[in-house]
């Protein structure tokens, strides 16, 4: 009853929100103004109007009967009188207005204009055909909202001639103030947002800077508490205006980003964007976000629903998921941060642009921080923080061309990324500051993210060629620091004859079909409803099959291309231009040019690093720790120098404390800037890991392989002791003999790129032993084809930790499928024991015994259990998320945690298995679904235990059939909305918060 009253209360002090910003009604009244160029004022040399306003109109003497719409006259424009129908009439803020003229064109030249007496503040180009006559004739239609900024602003409206050399003629002009936009009303379920007034008001005011500026620029203060009213349930949220450009802020159609308040999510998301469909091409942008993630590229969740706002329509909106651990988790990788390049310093020059129509030269580029998606969740995460930081080097060897992109990148996802982005015409995503990059903690690497992929008129294609990869010298532009980024991905061979052979597969016309007739009836049902609102952006697959083609046509050339670099060795200089930046540049500039860092120290004080590329000295005035500010040499500041075009420009200082902030002060004025200390050290392109394993062995390793016959490596069968970490490649078969026995110590490892073939038998197994208990494990990554085991024995083994890379599994098997027969995984500290991910796999009459934590994790598999021993675990036996797995004929006796455990969406089938002394003897959670046959569970704590644990899933499902259930403390421990079914019988949930009580 409380939060009904004040939903009403809420609902009556919103009712008049959108009309109390703009009531000024002088000037244009609401209504309609036309003129058929039929009559003229006194002096006879205007055109009348009839309508709200009387307006007048020049150029009578430009009127001809030669050509006309609806009566007898209309004006022409041509090379020599190229403009006609000149009128001003005055506007308020936020007005909204439909204008339209009628033209005869022999070459589709000739348009209509509206413009501020400055066309810095508005100018509109009408020129979209709605309508044709029979007679040649076409009307042009634009509606456009005024500017916020406006109070008493003056418009003019003109017809001109922009270009043809024959004569145009313009007929019937209308200019109509409406009260506002109209939106359709959906029969599709509406997504409900409610803000208070003071809410409201604050994303105005920022909305009104935006405008001032040119570009919106978002900080931490701009977000506002409001309400979201979605399936009968009502969540907190926070918001925020989003979106670069002014087009997501025109009228009261806003763009927003929204976070679910803890504990809650929308659509299994927890933060999103919404914004209006034209933002990104109509249903075009859904339809290759599709595609996308049919290949295995990572991209964003996307889709369209209808939106109010405190009760008022606002029409249809496109829905877009932000960058957090949901995203990957979705797509079925193991979390890892979301990496940037932090562009405000480059928003800082397109305001500049914006308000002066010349470029700012400023060093946007080396100012591009690389920052994670949420902050504070990875600085708090030692797990994470390691990640970012490995993951932040990467960023900084691509940006820098210091490493090749297969050092770098997981180049098959990249080559497909880049690939895909030529076929589709998707060239918008692959600018360097709109990419976002995964960083994959397996394979210590980063992955990109596609989105953004279409600009609000479809496609941009900023490279001027169907082939991005076919790259001359040359070629203007490219030589500066953001162009020879990706220029120099194809200084990498391997990755350029992957980019090749996708861009062959992705152009075929038998996957054009495919990808068309799988998604193209969902993307034009969207586009159905787009076109409710917006006629004229309309859903057509016809500019993917016509740009394919002309991929198909080049191709063979381009082919001969890459083969003669590869022959000859070809690599591009890549030698940046050197740059002529700005000796002055506006104060705004210093927020995103002078930033702080960090550094890596052991002492009790911090060193920060300040780095400074505004072209003007600036003096460093504090500190700010927590609330109190640290005040250095108040009346000597410490001066930070100017910079101009040299490197490393920067002061150290030491201080007592971590600083989150430091403020500077431009001298000669009383300009003062709080400016962010980032929690992290600046990055130097430091290796990572990988790279360092790789630098530090060489192939064939001696004291492993044997000989290699072709592409099989064979290893040595004898008793080996390996003191290093090696690395297999991608390419070959490794095979291990029977009798073979390999003792891991020092922290030694083996890392395989290609499949391994272990063939113990059961008198004379394959042994993997540590000895000292500190070997690192043994790995297959991204293997290619399918490995197998038999008769191997692991024992001892801890997993991969070395300089920030870590695995969880004493053996982990990455997109590498395998058959694991007759295999024992005996007292290995780890956190699994077997850790299989992103695999297909096979484990029959296996033995997991004395293990520290999980026995047999896998992540987003499939597979088959079947006759496998779980004994004295010290954590979970089985622990499969995201999977689609049967466990058959097994038998798990003591187990610190769970006997069997599904979580994030799993499908698992057990049959004809007994858990016996676990904690929890079943459980389900996360909207997995446990179907159980033929089962005991005996002597546990928990016998099945049911539960949500993260918010962005949902309650979980059990099914048990022939289920015995004896001697266990709790029976059954059922989250609210989750449940069992008994033998046909269902059993709802009765308990609040039951992950609480293991987590």
């Amino acid at each position: 009853m409380r939060k009904l009253i004040y939903l009403t209360g809420l609902l009556l002090l919103v009712a008049g929100l959108f009309s109390c910003v703009s009531t000024w009604s002088e000037g244009f009244p609401i209504g309609k103004v036309s003129s058929n160029l039929e009559s003229t004022d006194s002096s006879g040399r205007y055109f009348t109007s009839q309508g709200a306003v009387r307006l007048l109109f020049n150029s009578v003497k430009q009127s001809s009967t030669r050509e006309h719409h609806s009566r007898k006259h209309s004006v022409f424009v041509d090379k020599k009188h190229p403009f006609a129908l000149n009128t001003i009439f005055e506007v308020g803020p936020d007005w909204y207005f439909k204008v339209s003229v009628w033209r005869k064109s022999s070459d589709g030249k000739g348009v209509a204009v509206v413009a501020a007496n400055n066309p810095k503040q508005f100018y509109k180009v009408i020129s979209e055909v709605v309508e044709r006559d029979d007679n040649g004739w076409e009307k042009l239609e634009s509606t456009f909202w005024t500017s916020p900024l406006f109070t008493t602003t003056t418009l003019k409206f003109y017809v001109w001639n922009n270009g043809s050399l024959d004569t145009v003629f313009f007929d019937d002009i209308a200019i109509e103030r409406l009260k506002g936009e109209h939106f359709p009303v959906y029969n599709e379920k509406y997504f409900k947002l409610m803000i208070d007034s003071t809410a409201f008001q604050k994303l105005y005011k920022n909305r009104r800077s935006a405008f001032a500026n040119g570009v919106l620029q978002s900080s931490g203060d701009d977000w506002v508490n409001g309400m979201v009213f979605w399936n009968n349930e009502v969540n907190k949220v926070k918001l925020r205006l989003k979106g670069d450009w002014l087009d997501h802020l025109e009228g009261f159609k806003w763009s927003y980003r929204i976070k679910i308040k803890k504990g809650k999510a929308w659509n299994r998301l927890r933060t999103f964007s919404v914004q209006t469909p034209v933002s990104r091409f109509g249903a075009s942008e859904w339809f290759v976000h599709r595609i996308y993630d049919s290949v295995g590229i990572l991209t964003t969740r996307y889709g369209f629903m209808p939106l109010s706002l405190n009760g008022k329509n606002l029409g249809l909106y496109a829905w877009e998921e932000h960058f957090e651990k949901q995203l990957v988790e979705f797509h079925r990788y193991r979390e890892g941060p979301i990496l940037r390049f932090y562009e405000d310093a480059n928003w800082d020059a397109n305001r500049y642009l914006a308000h002066h129509k010349k470029p700012a030269n400023s060093d946007f580029f080396d100012a591009a921080v690389i920052k994670p998606f949420g902050v504070s969740r990875i600085v708090k995460d030692p797990g994470l923080y390691r990640s970012f930081i490995i993951g932040q080097n990467l960023l900084y060897q691509y940006k820098y061309r210091l490493k090749p992109a297969s050092d770098v990148f997981n180049i098959d996802a990249l080559a497909k990324f880049y690939a895909l982005s030529d076929v589709l015409m998707t060239r918008h995503g692959t600018i360097w500051h709109n990419i976002r990059y995964y960083y994959n903690p397996v394979l210590c690497k980063l992955e990109p993210i596609a989105y953004d992929c279409y600009t609000e008129t479809g496609f941009l294609d900023w490279v001027g060629r169907p082939v991005y990869g076919w790259i001359k010298e040359e070629q203007g532009g490219s030589h500066e620091g953001q162009y020879l980024m990706s220029r120099a991905l194809f200084n990498d061979f391997d990755f350029l004859k992957l980019y090749t052979r996708y861009l062959e597969t992705y152009s075929a016309q038998t996957f054009l079909n495919d990808v068309s007739d799988r998604y193209s009836g969902q993307a034009e049902l969207y586009g159905s409803l787009i076109r409710m609102e917006y006629p004229e952006m309309k859903f057509d697959t016809a500019f993917l099959f016509s740009n394919a083609k002309k991929i198909r046509k080049l191709l063979p050339e381009f082919k001969n291309y890459v083969a003669h670099r590869i022959e000859t060795n070809q690599k591009f200089k890549n030698q940046p231009w050197k740059p002529d930046f700005d000796s002055t540049l506006e104060p705004y500039f210093i927020d995103h040019l002078t930033f702080g860092y960090v550094m890596p120290q052991n002492l009790d004080s911090v060193l920060v690093r300040i780095v400074n590329l505004y072209p003007e000295k600036l003096a460093l005035k504090a500190f700010l720790i927590g609330d109190k500010r640290y005040v250095l040499f108040p009346e000597e500041p410490v001066m930070l120098p100017a910079f101009h075009n040299n490197k490393n420009n920067f002061v150290d200082v030491w201080i007592a404390g971590k600083p989150a902030f430091f403020v500077v002060k431009l001298p000669g004025t009383d300009k003062q800037f709080e400016l962010p200390v980032y929690p992290w050290p600046q990055p130097t392109g430091k290796e990572s890991p990988w790279q360092v394993i790789k630098e530090q062995q060489e192939f064939p390793d001696s004291d492993l392989v044997d000989r290699i016959s072709g592409d099989t490596v064979f290893v040595k069968q004898d008793k080996l002791t390996l003191n290093h970490k090696v690395m297999i490649p991608r390419g070959y078969r490794v095979v291990f003999s029977k009798g073979t026995t390999i003792d891991l110590i020092k922290n030694a490892a083996i890392l395989s790129y290609s499949p391994v073939f272990i063939n113990g038998t059961k008198s004379e197994p394959v042994v993997f032993v540590s000895s000292d208990h500190s070997a690192n494990g043994f790995a297959v990554l991204q293997a290619g084809e399918r490995s197998r085991l038999e008769y191997v024995r692991f024992e001892g083994l801890n997993t991969l930790s070395f300089k920030g890379w870590n695995l969880t599994g004493a053996v982990t098997f990455y997109e590498s499928d395998v058959d694991v027969l007759n295999c024992g995984f005996v007292n290995n500290s780890c956190e699994d024991a077997l850790n299989i991910v992103r695999s297909e796999f096979l484990v029959k009459n296996s033995l997991f015994d004395h293990t520290f934590g999980d026995a047999f994790d896998a992540d987003f598999s499939t597979g088959l259990v079947d006759s496998v021993w779980f004994t004295q675990i010290g954590n979970d036996a089985i622990d499969f998320s995201g999977s689609r797995i049967s466990v058959i004929n097994s038998i798990v006796r003591g187990a610190g945690d769970k006997g069997v455990s599904a979580g994030e969406g799993s499908k698992l089938t057990v049959n004809n298995i007994q858990i016996e002394g676990a904690n929890i003897g079943l459980a389900s959670k996360d909207l997995s679904v446990l179907t159980v046959v033929n089962t005991k569970v005996t002597a546990c704590k928990y016998g099945v235990v049911l539960l949500q644990k993260k918010p962005e899933y949902g309650p979980a499902v059990m099914k048990l059939m022939n289920v015995d259930l004896v001697g266990n403390q709790t029976k059954y421990l059922i989250e609210k909305r989750s449940k069992v079914i008994l033998d046909g019988r269902v059993i709802m949930g009765d308990r609040k918060k039951v992950a609480k009580m293991f987590y």
